[in-house]
């Protein structure tokens, strides 16, 4: 029998939740990317409780020690209903550590000899929105498995938002009455004509030059 899930061994992104973005008249795709944090070869499997609805490439293989594999998951078009099975559809993802074994050449055939009690799983649960429902409440609930977690960030970025106004509208402030300062201080009438100096100056040491 398979072990329940042991993240320690293999890192899953996203942890527990995937979601797929509509129009759902057309494939909707997303990534799953698995770690092996460990120090010898990971042999990993996912299967889905509706093999007809998805695709999985690759759904079997081996990844090496503190290596990554990157997984892309199909939803195929046709289910006009997809909305009502938020959570309903399952992907497990087993996994063993191995040995490696040059005698066996292929992930399907070194699968074909692990002990089914040595091998752990992992569960993720789909769930389906159109493309318009970006909000942050639904970005959040993506990344944040409480959802008291994610209003609490929600909550405090409005915060971080408006403190952020109340900052700019006393800068605005501070830069239009310096402006009138440096206005007020750089009005010609009140600066020395340095510029009809020197010109005088120059004239004069003309003048001499051409006596001379």
């Amino acid at each position: 029998m398979a072990a329940a899930s042991n993240m320690e061994t293999l890192e899953c992104i996203p942890r527990e939740k995937i979601y797929f973005t509509g129009p759902f008249s057309e494939p909707s795709k997303v990534s799953i990317v698995l770690k092996n944090v460990t120090l010898k070869n990971m042999l990993f499997k996912i299967k889905t409780t509706e093999p007809r609805k998805y695709g999985v490439r690759p759904n079997l293989g081996i990844i090496e020690p503190q290596q990554t594999a990157h997984i892309t998951v199909i939803l195929q078009p046709g289910d006009d209903d997809i909305l009502n099975h938020q959570g309903h559809h399952k992907f497990q993802i087993l996994f063993t550590s191995m040995e490696e074994n040059k005698s066996l050449k292929s992930a399907e055939e070194i699968w074909q000899t692990v002990n089914p009690d040595l091998v752990s799983y992992h569960k993720l649960r789909c769930f389906f929105k159109l493309s318009d429902e970006n909000s942050a409440e639904k970005i959040a609930e993506e990344h944040f498995d409480n959802p008291k977690d994610a209003s609490e960030v929600i909550e405090e970025l409005q915060r971080v938002i408006e403190d952020l106004k109340k900052q700019n509208s006393i800068l605005n402030t501070t830069v239009k009455e310096t402006q009138k300062r440096l206005d007020i201080a750089l009005k010609p009438s009140q600066l020395p004509d340095l510029l009809t100096y020197t010109v005088i100056g120059l004239l004069g040491w003309l003048f001499a030059k051409l006596v001379l």
